[in-house]
C-alpha cells in the first residue's frame, strides 16, 4: 500500500473547532472524490494544540504508485489542492509519500 501522509497546521485565524469541522466535512468531501483512493483517514491531535507539533495528520492510501500517479493528475486532486489554503498553514505542513509496512494488525 502506498500512502500520502500530510502533517497539518491549521491557519492561524481558525479555531481548532473550525479547523476540524472544515477538514472533516468540506475538505474531506473533496478528497473522497479522488479516483483510486483506497482509504482516507484524518487523525486529529488530542490535547491542547499549543502542545502538539501538528494539529493533525491525514493518510491517503492507494493500492499502487501507479494509482497515486493517476489520482495526482485528476481534476479531483486539483480541487483538493486548491482548497488547502482554506484551512492549512501550508508553510508549516509536511507531505510525504510512503510505502506501508504493516507490523501489527
Amino acid at each position: 500500500m502506498i500512502k500520502v501522509i500530510f502533517a497539518a497546521h491549521r491557519r492561524t485565524d481558525m479555531t481548532r473547532e473550525e479547523f476540524v469541522e472544515y477538514w472533516t466535512t468540506t475538505h474531506a468531501d473533496l478528497a473522497r472524490a479522488i479516483p483510486g483512493v483506497r482509504r482516507y483517514v484524518v487523525n486529529i491531535t488530542i490535547g491542547r494544540s499549543a502542545d502538539a507539533q501538528y494539529d493533525g495528520v491525514a493518510e491517503v492510501a492507494y493500492d499502487s504508485i501507479d494509482d497515486l500517479k493517476v489520482a495526482a493528475r485528476s481534476a479531483q486532486a486539483a480541487a483538493v489542492i486548491a482548497d488547502e489554503p482554506n484551512l492549512f498553514d501550508l508553510d508549516n505542513c509536511v507531505r510525504l509519500v510512503a510505502s506501508e509496512r504493516l507490523v501489527v494488525g
